[in-house]
């Protein structure tokens, strides 16, 4: 109700902060879910390739379906930069028995964890892709001046980048050992300020896009 009443005045006050507003929402809403959707890709190849522990019953799959649930959203947000092409660093990874065995370490689409990325990884690209050029050609479908491009996609881009900025910022995950094994996470955080700054360059730039496209399959369906 408060989100509703919030973007009704903003509609009533200027039609493109609503226009911008609502194509950052696209574009965060998208991106997380498609983040959502990569991370349970993986769980799928990991239980397909057998690489769970021996002895994995019917109580640890329901404790690692409850812990996924928990952390949901730290891992969308965390696929989220990595996919804008930020670095996550994780580190203090622990035991069950709590004895630490690494230190802090580094991953991103350039570099992961001091060695090359691998190459499946880059498929993260189209998570932002797909979400911002999709928000840009939806914001061109509800615009009512078909014109203001850069006015719309510019508050949309700074929008977003701020939402992501945010976040990231808090949606740090402190993870325990047990999900898929008897190794786990202490930490693992996406530094928020790269990917506030690449999440502002790939919406303007997607949502620029996105937006020329609707242009151009109007005038394509036109007589």
């Amino acid at each position: 109700a408060l989100l509703a009443g919030f973007t009704r005045g903003l509609r009533a006050r200027s039609r493109v902060l609503y226009e911008g507003v609502v194509g950052a929402g696209a574009m965060l809403a998208a991106g997380l879910a498609l983040s959502v959707a990569a991370a349970l890709v993986w769980i799928i190849v990991v239980l397909a390739r057998g690489s769970l522990p021996s002895g994995f019953g019917l109580r640890d799959a329901a404790a690692a379906l409850l812990y996924l649930l928990a952390f949901a959203p730290n891992v969308a947000v965390s696929l989220l930069a990595l996919s804008l092409g930020a670095p996550v660093e994780v580190g203090g990874r622990v035991t069950v028995g709590g004895r630490d065995f690494g230190g802090l370490l580094e991953y991103s689409l350039v570099e992961w964890a001091g060695g090359a990325p691998p190459w499946y990884l880059f498929g993260l690209l189209s998570i932002p892709l797909v979400a911002c050029a999709g928000a840009g050609l939806l914001a061109y479908r509800n615009a009512r001046d078909p014109d203001a491009v850069l006015e719309v996609i510019g508050v949309g881009a700074l929008v977003f980048a701020a939402a992501v900025l945010v976040l990231a910022s808090v949606g740090d995950a402190r993870l325990g050992a047990g999900l898929l094994g008897g190794r786990g996470v202490a930490r693992a955080a996406p530094d928020a300020v790269t990917a506030a700054i690449l999440a502002c360059g790939w919406g303007a730039a997607l949502g620029f896009a996105g937006w020329k496209a609707g242009q151009f399959l109007d005038r394509k369906s036109r007589p």
